[in-house]
Protein backbone atom coordinates (compact mmCIF):
# COMPACT_ATOMS: atom_id res chain seq x y z
CA UNK A 1 0.00 0.00 0.00
CA UNK A 2 2.79 2.43 0.76
CA UNK A 3 4.32 1.86 -2.66
CA UNK A 4 0.98 2.14 -4.47
CA UNK A 5 -0.19 5.26 -2.64
CA UNK A 6 3.17 7.04 -3.03
CA UNK A 7 3.08 6.13 -6.73
CA UNK A 8 -0.51 7.29 -7.14
CA UNK A 9 0.20 10.78 -5.76
CA UNK A 10 3.61 11.14 -7.47
CA UNK A 11 2.64 14.02 -9.76
CA UNK A 12 0.25 15.78 -7.44
CA UNK A 13 0.75 19.01 -5.60
CA UNK A 14 -0.48 18.24 -2.11
CA UNK A 15 -2.80 21.11 -1.27
CA UNK A 16 -5.86 21.20 0.96
CA UNK A 17 -8.00 20.76 -2.14
CA UNK A 18 -5.99 17.70 -3.17
CA UNK A 19 -6.31 16.19 0.34
CA UNK A 20 -10.11 16.55 0.21
CA UNK A 21 -10.18 15.00 -3.25
CA UNK A 22 -7.84 12.20 -2.18
CA UNK A 23 -10.07 11.32 0.76
CA UNK A 24 -13.18 11.38 -1.43
CA UNK A 25 -11.51 9.19 -4.09
CA UNK A 26 -10.35 6.67 -1.46
CA UNK A 27 -13.84 6.66 0.03
CA UNK A 28 -15.45 6.08 -3.39
CA UNK A 29 -12.95 3.36 -4.22
CA UNK A 30 -13.33 1.47 -0.93
CA UNK A 31 -16.85 2.03 0.32
CA UNK A 32 -19.19 0.93 -2.49
CA UNK A 33 -17.75 -2.60 -2.87
CA UNK A 34 -17.10 -2.83 0.86
CA UNK A 35 -20.63 -1.81 1.86
CA UNK A 36 -22.14 -4.11 -0.77
CA UNK A 37 -20.05 -6.98 0.61
CA UNK A 38 -21.21 -6.21 4.15
CA UNK A 39 -24.83 -6.10 2.98
CA UNK A 40 -24.46 -9.40 1.10
CA UNK A 41 -22.79 -10.99 4.13
CA UNK A 42 -25.67 -9.90 6.36
CA UNK A 43 -28.21 -11.11 3.80
CA UNK A 44 -26.51 -14.50 3.44
CA UNK A 45 -26.27 -14.89 7.22
CA UNK A 46 -29.96 -14.06 7.50
CA UNK A 47 -30.83 -16.70 4.87
CA UNK A 48 -28.45 -19.17 6.47
CA UNK A 49 -30.07 -18.63 9.87
CA UNK A 50 -33.63 -18.69 8.54
CA UNK A 51 -33.90 -22.42 9.13
CA UNK A 52 -32.60 -23.65 5.81
CA UNK A 53 -29.48 -25.07 7.47
CA UNK A 54 -28.89 -27.09 10.60
CA UNK A 55 -25.93 -25.00 11.78
CA UNK A 56 -26.47 -21.63 13.40
CA UNK A 57 -24.12 -18.73 12.73
CA UNK A 58 -25.05 -15.69 14.78
CA UNK A 59 -25.82 -12.42 13.07
CA UNK A 60 -23.37 -9.65 13.96
CA UNK A 61 -24.72 -7.22 16.55
CA UNK A 62 -25.37 -3.62 15.55
CA UNK A 63 -22.11 -2.55 17.26
CA UNK A 64 -20.15 -5.12 15.23
CA UNK A 65 -21.85 -4.09 12.00
CA UNK A 66 -21.17 -0.39 12.63
CA UNK A 67 -17.55 -1.12 13.57
CA UNK A 68 -17.15 -2.86 10.20
CA UNK A 69 -18.87 -0.07 8.29
CA UNK A 70 -16.69 2.64 9.86
CA UNK A 71 -13.38 0.71 9.63
CA UNK A 72 -12.78 0.53 13.38
CA UNK A 73 -12.94 -3.21 14.02
CA UNK A 74 -9.28 -3.46 15.00
CA UNK A 75 -9.46 -0.40 17.23
CA UNK A 76 -12.54 -1.73 19.03
CA UNK A 77 -11.13 -5.29 19.13
CA UNK A 78 -14.04 -6.65 17.10
CA UNK A 79 -13.61 -9.44 14.59
CA UNK A 80 -14.24 -8.25 11.03
CA UNK A 81 -17.27 -9.79 9.35
CA UNK A 82 -15.04 -11.41 6.78
CA UNK A 83 -11.38 -12.29 7.40
CA UNK A 84 -10.23 -10.30 4.34
CA UNK A 85 -11.51 -7.08 5.95
CA UNK A 86 -8.75 -7.11 8.59
CA UNK A 87 -6.53 -4.72 6.62
CA UNK A 88 -9.13 -2.05 5.94
CA UNK A 89 -9.02 -0.53 9.42
CA UNK A 90 -5.27 -0.08 8.98
CA UNK A 91 -5.46 1.04 5.35
CA UNK A 92 -7.78 3.94 6.15
CA UNK A 93 -5.45 5.07 8.93
CA UNK A 94 -2.44 4.80 6.60
CA UNK A 95 -4.10 6.80 3.84
CA UNK A 96 -5.14 9.61 6.14
CA UNK A 97 -1.85 9.89 7.99
CA UNK A 98 0.20 9.66 4.81
CA UNK A 99 -1.65 12.35 2.91
CA UNK A 100 -1.77 14.67 5.94
CA UNK A 101 1.99 14.24 6.47
CA UNK A 102 2.61 15.18 2.84
CA UNK A 103 0.21 18.09 3.16
CA UNK A 104 1.94 19.36 6.31
CA UNK A 105 5.00 20.28 4.27
CA UNK A 106 3.32 21.31 1.02
CA UNK A 107 4.18 25.01 1.37
CA UNK A 108 7.74 24.33 0.21
CA UNK A 109 6.37 23.64 -3.26
CA UNK A 110 7.74 20.10 -3.34
CA UNK A 111 5.65 17.07 -2.54
CA UNK A 112 8.41 15.33 -0.66
CA UNK A 113 10.22 17.75 1.63
CA UNK A 114 12.06 17.77 4.93
CA UNK A 115 8.93 18.28 7.06
CA UNK A 116 6.94 15.52 5.37
CA UNK A 117 9.90 13.15 5.53
CA UNK A 118 10.53 14.03 9.18
CA UNK A 119 6.89 13.31 10.09
CA UNK A 120 6.76 10.06 8.13
CA UNK A 121 10.19 9.01 9.40
CA UNK A 122 9.36 9.77 13.04
CA UNK A 123 6.29 7.58 12.77
CA UNK A 124 8.45 4.94 11.08
CA UNK A 125 10.94 4.96 13.95
CA UNK A 126 8.06 4.77 16.45
CA UNK A 127 6.68 1.82 14.49
CA UNK A 128 10.00 0.01 14.69
CA UNK A 129 10.16 0.82 18.42
CA UNK A 130 6.73 -0.80 18.94
CA UNK A 131 7.89 -3.94 17.19
CA UNK A 132 10.98 -3.97 19.40
CA UNK A 133 8.80 -3.57 22.48
CA UNK A 134 10.13 -0.11 23.40
CA UNK A 135 6.81 1.66 22.81
CA UNK A 136 3.38 0.28 23.62
CA UNK A 137 0.91 0.53 20.79
CA UNK A 138 -2.80 0.02 20.96
CA UNK A 139 -4.31 -2.93 19.09
CA UNK A 140 -5.95 -1.96 15.83
CA UNK A 141 -3.92 1.21 15.39
CA UNK A 142 -1.60 1.62 12.44
CA UNK A 143 1.64 1.97 14.39
CA UNK A 144 2.47 -1.75 14.48
CA UNK A 145 2.38 -1.90 10.67
CA UNK A 146 3.43 1.62 9.65
CA UNK A 147 7.05 0.52 9.12
CA UNK A 148 6.03 -1.66 6.15
CA UNK A 149 3.82 1.04 4.68
CA UNK A 150 6.67 3.55 4.92
CA UNK A 151 9.13 1.04 3.45
CA UNK A 152 6.90 0.75 0.38
CA UNK A 153 6.72 4.55 0.08
CA UNK A 154 10.50 4.89 0.41
CA UNK A 155 10.95 2.23 -2.27
CA UNK A 156 8.78 4.19 -4.70
CA UNK A 157 10.53 7.50 -3.92
CA UNK A 158 13.89 5.80 -4.47
CA UNK A 159 12.77 4.38 -7.83
CA UNK A 160 11.33 7.80 -8.75
CA UNK A 161 14.68 9.39 -7.78
CA UNK A 162 13.14 11.70 -5.21
CA UNK A 163 15.11 10.04 -2.45
CA UNK A 164 18.67 8.72 -2.34
CA UNK A 165 18.96 4.94 -2.17
CA UNK A 166 20.88 5.24 1.09
CA UNK A 167 17.72 6.39 2.92
CA UNK A 168 15.83 3.29 1.80
CA UNK A 169 18.70 0.99 2.76
CA UNK A 170 19.18 2.69 6.12
CA UNK A 171 15.51 2.44 6.99
CA UNK A 172 15.21 -1.15 5.77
Amino acid sequence: SGFVIAFSVRKEQITGRFVRGFIIRRWLRLDPPYLITIALTLLLLWFYNSGLHQHFTPMPALRETLANIFYVTGILKIQPMLPVFWTLCLEVQFYLLFVFALWAGHRTGKQLNWLSLALLGAIGVASIATIGGYIRSFPGWFLNDWNLFLLGSLLWWTIDRKLATGWLIAYA
